[in-house]
């Protein structure tokens, strides 16, 4: 599994209360946001299909592989790789250009679907918080990344409040942050106002920030971020961040019934030497969420180290591999023990002792 690190100050006593909000918005299927994220989900050229699991429908989709680079050998390799994953027999539950939302909660309703030779698919590869599986045979199991996760405590009526929660040199470190980016202007608007300009534009600044980086989606954003649009309406909001008239970034996010769900951020590069923006950004997310009352605020992942010192705590949650073939998972197994390494975090905590 990941090494997590805490610094001695570390605060995680919110982890396992966390956990159980998460495994409720998890159950997205059975909620309001079922019809929005089905609709979402059909929207990807890498859709498959449904499966259904205990009675419950689950997208599944193929992997999809991709880069911003323009280059012609990399848009041969990346075609080739997608053309050998569309018709593989391995299925993705969810999709990976949806993160976050489909976590499945009960493994062993997958073990008749998984062992099932009249499935197509061999492979099913899934997100959950447990890497600990019972009675499912053929597995393997990676740790994904955390997901940073912030408690928004009830305490807080305001952004002051928050701050004020901080240790002195957090505090410090924080409304410097702010100083040096109390001149940008800060720009809201919900998904029916983003207009086609502002699409191609923050979407520009999302292929910024991922330059060079190789995507398990679609490199095409702005089609990414319309799908958000079209799919969510008025419960997907961008705050878009600019200075003397010049837009330097904007964070999009999905506002659920008790949390927010950060999705897309962009930025230009050339200008986070100068300024925060990046921080900024986020800290812009945490008075969104105390001033409209939502109880959390879920940061996804990547990036660990700097959203927790916001406060946010990791949730730890695993990718797992249901093999059919005891063979190939037995050779899946192998690799991982002789070749994965586990990333290392370190977990600060802002927060007074």
């Amino acid at each position: 599994m990941a090494k997590i690190k805490h610094s001695p100050t570390a605060l995680c006593s919110f982890t396992l209360n966390l956990k159980h909000i998460l495994n409720q918005q998890a159950q997205v299927y059975t909620s309001d946001f079922n019809v929005n994220l089905n609709e979402l989900y059909q929207k990807f050229d890498n859709f498959k299909g449904f499966v259904s699991v205990d009675g419950t429908q689950w997208p599944i989709s193929h992997r999809l592989f991709s880069n911003t680079k323009e280059k012609y050998i990399s848009k041969v390799s990346f075609a080739f790789l997608n053309l050998i994953s569309r018709i593989s027999r391995v299925h993705l539950v969810g999709n990976t250009a949806v993160p976050c939302f489909s976590q499945v909660q009960n493994l062993q309703a997958w073990e008749k679907v998984h062992l099932n030779k009249e499935n197509p698919c061999g492979i099913y590869i899934l997100n959950t918080f447990s890497n600990k599986i019972n009675n499912v045979p053929h597995y393997i199991t990676f740790p994904a990344d955390p997901m940073m996760v912030l408690n928004l405590d009830s305490s807080w009526t305001n952004f002051d409040d928050y701050l004020n929660a901080f240790s002195s040199k957090y505090r410090i470190r924080a409304k410097k942050v702010l100083s040096e980016t109390d001149e940008m202007e800060v720009k809201e608007l919900t998904g029916p106002d983003i207009d086609a300009d502002t699409l191609q534009e923050i979407a520009g600044l999302l292929k910024n920030t991922l330059a060079g980086k190789t995507l398990t989606m679609s490199s095409d954003l702005q089609g990414v971020i319309k799908n958000y649009i079209e799919s969510f309406g008025p419960d997907y909001r961008v705050r878009i961040y600019s200075l003397n008239g010049k837009t330097l970034g904007f964070i999009g996010f999905v506002s659920m019934e008790h949390c927010i769900m950060a999705m897309h951020l962009g930025f230009k590069t050339e200008e986070k030497n100068n300024l925060p923006i990046y921080q900024r950004m986020l800290y812009g997310l945490v008075y969104y969420g105390i001033e409209n009352g939502f109880k959390t605020v879920n940061f996804g992942r990547t990036a660990v180290e700097i959203k927790s010192t916001l406060g946010a705590v990791p949730i730890e949650n695993y990718y797992v591999g249901l093999i059919r073939s005891p063979l190939i998972c037995a050779f899946a197994n192998m690799y991982k023990n002789l070749f994965y390494k586990p990333k290392e975090y370190t977990i600060r905590s802002p927060f007074k002792g």
